[in-house]
């Protein structure tokens, strides 16, 4: 069997040269950016119109809006600040929780930390042996 001499500098790797072509690939890229941006700015008009169409189509202002602006709707109404009425619950509760009171004196009930009820409540509970 004869074996072919394998050229200086080649060693034995060899690739299709007409396998792909990089212009090809670069012109597909350029004309996909460009039409993304295209369609984006198609988008952009297209929702700038609808929001035009929107307003347009709002009613007027009621009158008594103008003539009264600070009028309040009558009770019950709607939480303004929920989120500052839930931080006011938790500091209060955060409160109690740690400090000590009476919660009837006359009972000799009172109140304590609520680090400290958890320790002396862990002392007396009942553990389980590691087998």
């Amino acid at each position: 069997m004869t074996e072919h001499p394998v050229p200086h500098g080649d060693h034995g790797v060899r690739f299709e040269k007409t396998d792909v072509e990089s212009r090809s690939i670069i012109r597909f890229g350029v004309v996909l950016i460009a039409l993304c941006v295209v369609i984006g700015g198609l988008l952009v008009y297209l929702f700038r119109g609808f929001a035009a169409l929107e307003y347009k189509s709002d009613p007027p202002p009621a009158p008594l809006a103008h003539a009264e602006p600070n009028r309040q709707p009558p009770a019950p109404r709607l939480q303004t600040q929920p989120f500052d009425d839930y931080e006011k619950l938790r500091a209060e509760e955060d409160r109690i929780l740690d400090s000590y009171g009476w919660v009837d004196e006359k009972a000799g009930v009172v109140h304590i930390r609520i680090d400290d009820a958890m320790r002396q409540v862990a002392g007396k509970l009942p553990v389980r042996e590691r087998k």
